[in-house]
C-alpha cells in the first residue's frame, strides 16, 4: 500500500473520529463512496480503537505512518537515527550504529564498556516513549525473554533507561530475519524442517515456562551466520501469574484490541478468546506454509477481508504452490492452521515429533534413492561388459593361458673346448654353434649334430 492511500485512510479515520458513534456509518457511506475497500480499512482500524485502551487508542495512525517512513528509508539503505544516540553513551555502553527499527522498537549496536563486548540496545520508537501501556510492553518482553535461558531465544541481558527512554540490552546476531531469507521464495524443505524444529525446541521451553510468545512470525525469527535459530520480541507475551509476576500481564489482559500480527494470529486471537500454546502452533503452521512456498497462508487486499479468511477460509494446498514440498507435510501444516485449537497439535513437542518424522522420512527417501542409483550404475556396469566380452571387443591374447615351457640342454661341451657363439634358427628346429673345433648344426628334435667346414681365411673363434 502506497503512502497517498495510507494519507487518504488516515484523513477519512480521523475525521470519522470526530464523528459520534452512532452517525459514523452514514458518514463513511457518503465519504467513501463506491470505494468499498477504503472503508473497510477505516472500519476496522475504528473497531480496533474502539476496543483498544490507549495503547491503540492515540498513537496507532501515527505509528503506522512513521513505520512506513522508515520502511521506505530502510530499503533505500537509509537507517535514519530516530533517538539521535549513535555515538553517544548509554550507561556503560557506547552507541555504534543503529541496525533498523520498526513501528515498536528501535535497535542499536552498541559495545559494553564494562565487559568488553559487543550487544544489541532496543528503544521504543520516540513516539511511543510517553505512553506508558508500551513502556510496559517493553518491560513485560524484557521480564518474560529474561526468565528463559534457551539457546533458541535470543538472551536479554538487563533492562536500563537513559533520559526517559527506557531500553533493552540483549545479545548481539549476527545474521538476518527468517522474512529476509525467505523473501518471497520458498526455502528447501529440509531447511524449512530444520529451522521449524529449532523454533519449536524454543517454544517449547517458553511454554514449559508458561509463556506464551502470542506474536510468531518471520520477522520475529532470527537465523544467525551459523544457522541457528533465535526467537526473538516476547512484548506481546503472556505470562502465567503462576511463573512470573501477575502484574507483568496486567496491560495485556486488560487491552481488549487484537494482540499479535494479523497475517499470522489464531481465530481466537481475533475473536479475543484466550491464548495458549495452540495460539503459537497455528502461527507455526503460518510460519511453516511460508517457509515452504514463499508466500504467506493468508492474504486479502483488506484488514477486513484478511481477518474473514482467518477465521473462515482454507489456504491454498502448499504442494501446488511448491511440488517439492514433502507429501508428509501438507496434512501437519493444515492441521496447525486448523480454526478450533482443539483440533490442531496441542504442543509443540508433539508438532515437533510429526516434523521430526517427516525429516526422517526424506533422509530415508534421499537414502533409498542412492542406493536405487548406484544399484542400477552397477548393473549397467555389468551389462556393458558382458556385451564387450560378446563382442570380442579386446585382446584376447592378453588372457589366453602361458604355454608350459621345458628345459632342454642343446650342447654338451668340455669346460675345455666351450661354445664361442650361438644362433637358433628362426623355426627353433636347429642351433648352429661354433667351439674351439670349428663350425657346428645341430638338430635340436634328435640331437644329431653335423661339423660345418670352414673356408679357408675365416675364424668363428
Amino acid at each position: 500500500m502506497d503512502s497517498d492511500r495510507w494519507r487518504r485512510i488516515e484523513q477519512v479515520y480521523h475525521s470519522a473520529l470526530a464523528v459520534e458513534e452512532s452517525r459514523r456509518p452514514a458518514f463513511l457511506e457518503d465519504t467513501c463512496g463506491h470505494d468499498e475497500s477504503l472503508r473497510l480499512e477505516v472500519e476496522s482500524l475504528l473497531s480496533a480503537d474502539g476496543d483498544a485502551n490507549a495503547f491503540l487508542e492515540v498513537p496507532a495512525m501515527e505509528v503506522i505512518a512513521k513505520d512506513l517512513a522508515r520502511q521506505s528509508d530502510s530499503a533505500r539503505g537509509y537507517q535514519h537515527d530516530d533517538l539521535g544516540l549513535v555515538g553517544e553513551s548509554v550507561s556503560h555502553y557506547r552507541v555504534l550504529e543503529k541496525l533498523g527499527g520498526g513501528g515498536m522498537g528501535v535497535v542499536y549496536k552498541a559495545e559494553d564498556l564494562k565487559l568488553g563486548r559487543f550487544v544489541a540496545l532496543k528503544f521504543l520508537p520516540r513516539e511511543l516513549a510517553d505512553y506508558p501501556e508500551a513502556v510496559a510492553q517493553l518491560r513485560r518482553e524484557a521480564r518474560a525473554a529474561s526468565a528463559l535461558n534457551h539457546p533458541h531465544i535470543c538472551t536479554v541481558h538487563d533492562i536500563d533507561e537513559y533520559e526517559g527512554h527506557p531500553f533493552i540490552v540483549m545479545e548481539l546476531l549476527q545474521g538476518e530475519t527468517l522474512k529476509q531469507l525467505i523473501a518471497d521464495k520458498p526455502l528447501r524443505p529440509e531447511l524449512a524442517l530444520n529451522f521449524a524444529a529449532q523454533i519449536l525446541d524454543g517454544l517449547e521451553a517458553a511454554h514449559a515456562s508458561g509463556i506464551i510468545h502470542r506474536d510468531i512470525k518471520p520477522a520475529n525469527i532470527f537465523v544467525t551466520n551459523r544457522g541457528d535459530v533465535k526467537v526473538l520480541d516476547f512484548g506481546l507475551a503472556k505470562v502465567s501469574p503462576s511463573n512470573l509476576e501477575a502484574a507483568l500481564t496486567a496491560n495485556v489482559e486488560q487491552t481488549k484490541a487484537f494482540v499479535g500480527t494479523l497475517p499470522y494470529m489464531a481465530p481466537e486471537q481475533l475473536r479475543k478468546k484466550r491464548a495458549d500454546e495452540r495460539t503459537d502452533i497455528h502461527a507455526i503452521g503460518a510460519v511453516l506454509f511460508e517457509m515452504c512456498t514463499g508466500r504467506r497462508a493468508f492474504v486479502q487486499r483488506s484488514t477486513a477481508q484478511l481477518i474473514a479468511s482467518i477465521l473462515s477460509e482454507i489456504p491454498a494446498q502448499p504442494r501446488t504452490i511448491n511440488p517439492k514440498i514433502p507429501a508428509k507435510l501438507e496434512p501437519i501444516i493444515f492441521r496447525c492452521l486448523e480454526k478450533d485449537p482443539a483440533r490442531r497439535f496441542q504442543d509443540a513437542r508433539e508438532l515437533a515429533a510429526e516434523l521430526h518424522q517427516v525429516g526422517t522420512g526424506e533422509k530415508s527417501a534421499v537414502g533409498s534413492r542412492m542406493v536405487i542409483a548406484a544399484a542400477a550404475a552397477m548393473i549397467l556396469l555389468l551389462a556393458g561388459m558382458l556385451t564387450i566380452v560378446k563382442l570380442g571387443w579386446f585382446d584376447r591374447s592378453a588372457y589366453l593361458p602361458l604355454a608350459q615351457v621345458a628345459t632342454r640342454q642343446v650342447t654338451a661341451n668340455p669346460m675345455d673346448d666351450p661354445v664361442v657363439h650361438a644362433k637358433i634358427s628362426p623355426d627353433g628346429k636347429y642351433v648352429a654353434y661354433t667351439d674351439l673345433q670349428g663350425l657346428h648344426l645341430r638338430d635340436v628334435e634328435s640331437g644329431e649334430t653335423h661339423s660345418v667346414q670352414i673356408p679357408e681365411g675365416l675364424c668363428f673363434r
